[in-house]
């Protein structure tokens, strides 16, 4: 698995959308949030906040993908097939997969929580 094709890319993307009050179709561009984690897709977390009954506090549970718009919302995955999009800071690294640039067991600065949710980018 190479870093390279599942490191999210900061491109900017088209949105469009119609004014609710002028009625006219507007366009604007974005560009994704910076990554404020190091998971990567096949790591291992444990989830720190439950998300309903099916998806528990303190499950451990894999990662699917990183989302393409947004690299810190995790996509999930039970054992059964399961899966869900939760944020990065709703869950603790538990293992990190072989081919994981840090290498396996290593954890970085970035895994460190940020204190408010205000601050990130919605």
């Amino acid at each position: 698995m190479d870093v390279d094709t599942i490191a999210p890319q900061q491109k900017r993307y088209t949105v469009e959308y119609r004014d609710f009050h002028t009625n006219k179709l507007v366009k604007i561009e974005r560009t994704p949030p910076a990554k404020i984690h190091d998971i990567l897709p096949t790591d291992t977390v444990k989830l720190s906040t439950p998300r309903n009954a099916d998806w528990k506090a303190g499950e451990i549970v894999s990662v699917r993908a990183l989302t393409l718009r947004n690299p810190n919302v995790l996509q999930l995955e039970k054992p059964n097939g399961d899966t869900t999009f939760v944020n990065s800071q709703d869950v603790e690294l538990m293992t990190r997969s072989r081919s994981h640039p840090a290498g396996e067991g290593e954890k970085s600065k970035s895994d460190a929580a940020i204190p408010s949710r205000y601050l990130l980018w919605p």
